[in-house]
């Protein structure tokens, strides 16, 4: 049977699973998701946090639907920036106790540099040019000043490996990030890397770089998941967490992020393709 937008699809009950394990309400947030329909079971991407009381789903939308679902005053930069006739990822978050509230951003691939405000990135130059900004993959959007732009590391070999981890190392000790976090990155980079890909992250709030340096690394066992949540957070049982969130989203592997910055530990993001 066809589907149409008004019917829930697989890929989105099971954003219903994920959240009814842990407790968190998400109706609000399928509620924004179901007049895309189809859109969604092409492109669906569930993320977690470390402390599991929130919920993300990120989808594809078609440029001149964006307003349909984004009703935010920067939906016009995001517009602006992704130029005519593209889609763009849209991510949609819950907030903690305020399950009719959603937080909105927006990830534009391969954006043009040259239509992002000059101010932006004079801001984010330093690390641009650490990072190398030739690879440039996305700019995420999630307000009118704040700019997350996204560089991919390739990894092909040990030595490709061990330049992206001094690469990383160097711009997290630029954007002010803790000498023990970035022992952490390094430790973790070498073996999730695996010959695939890595994207860094760095982040333009309020006309200044900020503290923080995400690093993404895909394809990540649960096993190892398992091993990283425990290390940084072994309160609240992250075993049994790890071992619920797999069998909620049925997949068998996720996308790791870990944000350094300040803290006692990076804080971590799990990110599981639903679907496409």
């Amino acid at each position: 049977m066809t589907r149409t937008a008004s019917q829930p699809t697989i890929e989105l009950a099971r954003i219903t699973t994920i959240g009814s394990t842990f407790g968190f309400k998400v109706s609000a947030l399928l509620a924004r998701l179901r007049p895309l329909g189809d859109e969604c079971g092409d492109h669906l991407v569930v993320t977690v946090p470390h402390g599991f009381d929130r919920l993300a789903a990120r989808t594809l939308v078609a440029l001149d639907r964006l307003r349909e679902v984004c009703d935010v005053p920067w939906a016009a930069e995001a517009e602006r920036l992704a130029g005519e006739g593209t889609r763009v990822a849209l991510e949609l978050e819950t907030i903690p106790a305020k399950p009719t509230e959603i937080v909105t951003r927006v990830r534009i691939e391969d954006a043009d540099l040259t239509r992002v405000d000059p101010a932006v990135i004079a801001a984010a130059r330093p690390a641009l040019d650490l990072l190398g900004a030739e690879n440039l993959r996305a700019v995420e959007l999630a307000g009118a000043d704040d700019w997350t732009f996204v560089i991919a590391q390739p990894n092909t070999d040990e030595p490709r490996t061990e330049a992206t981890r001094r690469q990383l190392d160097r711009v997290a000790e630029l954007c002010g990030v803790t000498a023990a976090q970035r022992r952490i990155a390094g430790e973790l980079h070498g073996s999730l890397a695996r010959g695939m890909v890595s994207h860094a992250r760095v982040r333009v709030a309020g006309g200044a770089l900020e503290p923080e340096v995400g690093v993404v690394w895909d394809r990540v066992e649960w096993r190892p998941i398992q091993s990283m949540l425990a290390g940084f957070y072994p309160a609240g049982d992250p075993l049994g967490r790890v071992t619920k969130l797999s069998r909620a989203s049925d997949v068998d592997d996720a996308s790791i992020e870990i944000r350094l910055g300040t803290g006692q530990a990076p804080a971590m993001r799990i990110a599981m393709r639903i679907a496409g």
